[in-house]
């Protein structure tokens, strides 16, 4: 399961919340060995809609986690359908241009345009889909102080 802690910005709506986390592998952080905090330097924050559930509040620091397996379905959609539109549509190009008589390689790659053109329309078309949108976001499973903590420790320096 994958799991980042964060702190909420603001809830939206019933059952939302907008969580703030660092981006991980952004930066190295203080280990870059440069001498400066490059987390602070940067804009190293991630800002997600999330569900709510557990009705935490604005500046709540709270846990989201996604599952491993709709991680995978999610990364699967974005990189395997436009992938699989090119490879689809070359073929399916070839095919075509054999049949009009045209040259392999102008009907190839055509084809090839067309059908990651279409994968993309369909990772666009599927990520505008309410209830796929609705699988794929990130859930608060805990929350791990009440505003006030969170407050205190948004004051202390990045680097410590």
């Amino acid at each position: 399961m994958a799991e980042q802690i964060g702190i909420v910005r603001d809830t939206v709506g019933i059952g939302r919340a907008r969580v703030v986390t660092d981006r991980r592998g952004a930066c190295s952080g203080c280990q870059s060995g440069s001498g400066a905090c490059q987390s602070c330097l940067a804009s190293a924050k991630l800002e997600s809609n999330v569900i709510n559930l557990l009705g935490a509040q604005t500046g709540d620091v709270v846990k989201i986690a996604l599952p491993t397996t709709t991680l995978y379905k999610g990364a699967a959609i974005l990189y395997l359908l436009p992938i699989a539109g090119l490879i689809a549509g070359a073929f399916a190009g070839l095919w075509i241009a054999s049949v009009l008589g045209w040259g392999d390689t102008a009907g190839t790659v055509l084809g090839a345009m067309l059908g990651l053109g279409a994968g993309m329309g369909g990772v666009i078309r599927l990520g505008r889909s309410r209830k796929l949108s609705q699988e794929l976001t990130p859930t608060i499973t805990a929350i791990l102080a009440g505003s006030e903590s969170s407050l205190k420790q948004q004051e202390k320096p990045c680097c410590g």
